[in-house]
């Protein structure tokens, strides 16, 4: 079944960022967008909770002026559409929280949207179609601070300089070209669910980091889990604190208006 497979990759698709910008309003808009209902065996819905949680990133389809979101849940949608990570998602009405959707829409014949430009229509569809009222708010919740451990910093060089920068759970290449530790924090933020803010000082870093994904079973010759790789290979400490957290309060949403 096609949704198996996308339960595997659709919290990978998008990176959010973490917003710290006035919200101006979406001004563009698409000119179709059917919605539709997504039935959801029980099988399928409980690996989907499994994978991406209750607030799962959805996997965006993008061909041309064409948007295709196979299967998502309203709080996903606010995801893709404010560039958000899913505890900067508050507030989503108990009854529409676990709905299932197909999005299917385009846009301009003329042109084919960049990310922004989707990420404004699908503002505008949820407003209009969902009755969507949101506003941004800094709400206080747990986070980690990613500092700098004592004895300081490891070196960590990359075993082949040339390896293309990546992440998937369970390591991250800061190889070519190196990555800003903001975006590293971005990572572990996924791997941690919690906000991790970068406190370190150092800028870009060239590293890999390997370690043991929490639901991946324990073998002899396993890395570390998260939290001691850290410490271990890079030099670095995730430090459990509170802080203000930029997020999106969800006022108001209903059932999706008929096509």
């Amino acid at each position: 079944m096609r949704l198996c497979g996308l339960a595997a990759s659709m919290f990978l698709v998008v990176a959010p960022l973490f917003a710290q910008r006035d919200d101006p309003g979406p001004t563009l808009r698409f000119e179709v967008a059917s919605i539709k209902p997504a039935p959801i065996p029980v099988d399928v819905r409980s690996q989907l909770q499994s994978v991406g949680g209750a607030c799962a990133l959805p996997f965006l389809e993008r061909s041309g002026n064409r948007v295709h979101i196979p299967v998502s849940q309203l709080c996903g949608l606010i995801r893709v559409a404010y560039d958000v990570a899913d505890y900067q998602v508050i507030g989503i009405p108990n009854r529409e929280a676990s709905i299932y959707f197909e999005i299917e829409a385009r846009g301009d014949s003329g042109r084919a949207p960049s990310l922004d430009d989707t990420r404004l229509m699908l503002q505008a569809m949820l407003a209009e179609r969902f009755q969507l009222r949101v506003h941004r708010e800094a709400r206080d919740m747990p986070i980690y601070a990613l500092t700098i451990a004592k004895g300081g910093p490891k070196a960590a060089a990359c075993s082949n300089p040339e390896a293309p920068s990546v992440y998937s759970p369970g390591f991250i290449f800061s190889c070519k070209p190196p990555m800003p530790m903001t975006r590293i924090a971005q990572f572990l933020s996924r791997e941690t669910g919690r906000p991790v803010i970068d406190r370190t000082g150092l800028g870009t870093y060239a590293f890999e980091l390997h370690w043991l994904p929490e639901a991946a079973p324990p073998q002899p010759d396993s890395p570390p889990v998260l939290f001691t790789a850290i410490q271990e290979q890079l030099g670095l400490t995730l430090e459990p604190q509170r802080g203000p957290i930029d997020s999106i309060v969800v006022d108001h949403a209903e059932r999706p208006s008929p096509n």
